[in-house]
């Protein structure tokens, strides 16, 4: 291997790599807003954790990009090694091509950077959810009689997990869930 051979490949893979992903991304953006608003949107009610829900879809979507993006590299980079796309950089100085390798190198690390911050992210999106939407279906569970409940209730303060209104009152529930860092396990304070 030499490296205007892996120059080359690299160079042609990642510049269709950040086209590739572009695109996906914009379609993504585009995606979310022509067709994310329900058409009876003021008539439906929140169900346990549905904001949470959502930026799990979208960190989910996230996550299909970037790792499709990785895949799409790869093969391209397989590709152009083997079509001999070091012919591109033929002539050019050894110092430029170990610089041009170093920025191939520094965007893959970054890349990785946000593929790693996306799945983190995803992880703890979805243990609050499944804290949330336990809580809220032990909610429902003793809502009987006149005792409601509504989910993700939007206030001038921000959103309210959970909203019981009952013949005694109404009682306000925001779920912080917390790891337990002794055993793995969790537990939730309400």
């Amino acid at each position: 291997m030499d490296i205007e051979a892996i120059s080359g490949a690299a160079t042609v893979a990642l510049a269709s790599t950040i086209l590739f992903l572009l695109i996906a991304k914009s379609w993504s953006a585009l995606s979310r807003t022509v067709g994310s608003t329900p058409f009876f949107a003021e008539s439906i009610m929140h169900e346990a954790a549905q904001r949470f829900r959502d930026e799990l879809q979208r960190l989910s979507n996230s996550q299909a990009i970037y790792l499709s993006g990785t895949l799409v590299f790869l093969v391209l980079f397989g590709a152009a090694y083997l079509l001999q796309a070091g012919n591109l950089f033929a002539g050019y100085p050894s110092w430029q091509l170990w610089l041009q390798v170093g920025f191939l190198a520094t965007a893959a690390l970054f890349a990785g950077w946000r593929l790693a911050r996306t799945v983190l992210a995803y992880r703890q999106v979805q243990f609050v959810h499944d804290a949330s939407v336990a809580v809220g279906h032990q909610l429902q569970q003793i809502s009987t009689g006149a005792n409601r409940v509504f989910h993700d209730v939007r206030t001038s303060a921000g959103v309210v997990d959970h909203v019981l209104v009952g013949q005694t009152g109404i009682y306000a529930i925001n779920v912080v869930a917390k790891r337990s860092p002794k055993n793995g396990s969790f537990h939730i304070v309400q």
